[in-house]
């Protein structure tokens, strides 16, 4: 799932967020885990209007949210970091993210899952 955000405000950013998990099916969005940005600031009405539970990564813990960090690598492979992203590129966000989000973490139900991180794909 990806949306556009115009600017990173927590009103945008926020916003862009409600409507993507707003779409979920009942039970489908039960957290969700921000960085620590000013952009994550209103992320309290997440969890009063969708009731989702909200958490934060600890600063420089990235392999705590292994499978975001994964994907991120994914679509910046297509989109480098700093790359404008304009609200017109909407179709071409979506194909991008579509592809990711196909292609299979690097773990397997058989490979030794990483110490720091039981529940991540990322390695």
């Amino acid at each position: 799932m990806a949306r556009i955000v115009p600017d990173k405000t927590a009103r945008e950013s926020i916003g862009a967020r409600f409507l993507m998990f707003s779409a979920l099916p009942a039970g489908a969005g039960t957290g969700v885990t921000h960085d620590d940005g000013t952009e994550s600031a209103r992320h309290a009405e997440l969890r009063e209007r969708l009731g989702m539970a909200t958490y934060f990564a600890d600063p420089y813990s990235s392999y705590r949210r292994g499978g975001n960090e994964n994907r991120n690598g994914a679509i910046h492979r297509h989109l480098p970091k700093r790359t404008r992203i304009d609200p017109s590129m909407t179709d071409e966000i979506q194909a991008i993210v579509d592809r990711s989000t196909t292609v299979p973490c690097a773990c397997s139900a058989t490979a030794p899952r990483p110490r720091h991180s039981p529940t991540n794909c990322y390695h």
